[in-house]
């Protein structure tokens, strides 16, 4: 075979394997596109609202069981809006509307995370309430 055509033909190999790259789950972005709701996003917009995504992992089943049961203990946290929550087993992800005026981010953080120990399971954030972003000092802003 010629270098040219066993160039040609690496290069269509390379970029073949880049086009059927697929989620792996284990990033923010994944796990939050697992459990994913437009309707909720718009409630979010309201502005009486936030939403959070969080990831969870334990020595736990992962199955529909276990997501029906994380599921019904995240809604009994106290600020969940009903009918709010939304779980993936695979990526472990939960996204759950709550009540700022009831119980801050921090403090929502910490009872879901006190709600599902009781079933095992441990929750991360994955991301964090929004801050106005600010230039570093001694950085001027661009007008």
């Amino acid at each position: 075979m010629n270098p040219p055509r066993k160039a040609w033909l690496v290069a269509v190999a390379l970029a073949a394997q880049a086009c059927t790259a697929s989620a792996c789950g284990f990033c923010v972005e994944d796990r939050i596109a697992a459990v994913y709701d437009h309707t909720l996003v718009q409630q979010a917009s309201g502005g009486k609202l936030q939403l959070a995504y969080f990831s969870w992992d334990g020595p736990v089943h992962r199955d529909e069981a276990m997501r029906a049961r994380i599921a019904t203990a995240a809604q009994g946290v106290k600020g969940a809006a009903p009918g709010s929550v939304r779980v993936s087993v695979e990526p472990a992800a939960i996204a759950v509307l709550f009540d700022p005026a009831t119980l801050r981010r921090e403090q929502f953080d910490a009872a879901i995370d006190r709600k599902l120990s009781s079933l095992k399971v441990l929750v991360t954030p994955l991301q964090t309430p929004a801050v106005a972003w600010r230039p570093p000092p001694g950085a001027t802003a661009a007008r």
